[in-house]
C-alpha cells in the first residue's frame, strides 16, 4: 500500500513566507495611505503584494512537482514488471496499492506478462554472419 501524498516543507515555506509578505504589503500600504508625506510607501506596498503572489507560485509549482513524483512512484509500484506475474493481476496489483481488497477490484482483470528486455533478448539470440556481396564492386 503507497502512502497517501503529504505536502512538501518547501512548498510550506514558500505559502509561509508568501503570507508573511502579503501581510508586510498590507501594512506598507495602510501606512502610506495613513500618513500624509509618504506616499511613496503605497508604491512599495503594491511591490510586496506582487512578491508575495510571486511565492504563491512558486509554492504550487514546487507542491505539482511533488504530487507529480507521488502518482508516478504510485504508478510505476502497480506496473513493476519485475513482481511475479503469476502473483498477482493488473486489478488485485490496483487494489493493494490504493489499499483496498482483490475481491473489492474489478471484475474484469488483465494478466500481466513478465518482462523480458529486448536487448538481453538481442544478445542471447545467434548471430549470423552476412555474406560478402558475390560481385564486389570495381574501383
Amino acid at each position: 500500500m503507497s502512502k497517501p501524498y503529504s505536502r512538501t516543507i518547501l512548498s510550506s515555506i514558500f505559502d509561509i513566507l508568501g503570507a508573511l509578505v502579503l501581510i508586510g504589503a498590507g501594512i506598507t500600504i495602510f501606512g502610506g495611505f495613513v500618513s500624509e508625506g509618504e506616499r511613496y510607501l503605497v508604491g512599495a506596498g503594491i511591490a510586496g503584494v506582487v512578491i508575495a503572489i510571486f511565492y504563491f507560485g512558486v509554492a504550487q509549482v514546487i507542491d505539482f512537482l511533488g504530487r507529480t513524483a507521488h502518482n508516478t512512484e504510485r504508478l510505476c509500484t502497480l506496473l513493476d514488471p519485475r513482481r511475479p506475474a503469476d502473483s498477482a493481476t493488473l486489478a488485485t496489483r490496483k487494489a493493494s496499492a490504493e489499499g483496498g481488497t482483490p475481491e473489492a477490484a474489478s471484475e474484469k482483470t488483465i494478466p500481466l506478462q513478465p518482462y523480458e528486455d529486448p536487448f538481453e533478448k538481442w544478445q542471447r539470440e545467434p548471430r549470423q554472419k552476412q555474406a560478402p556481396p558475390e560481385n564486389p564492386p570495381k574501383t
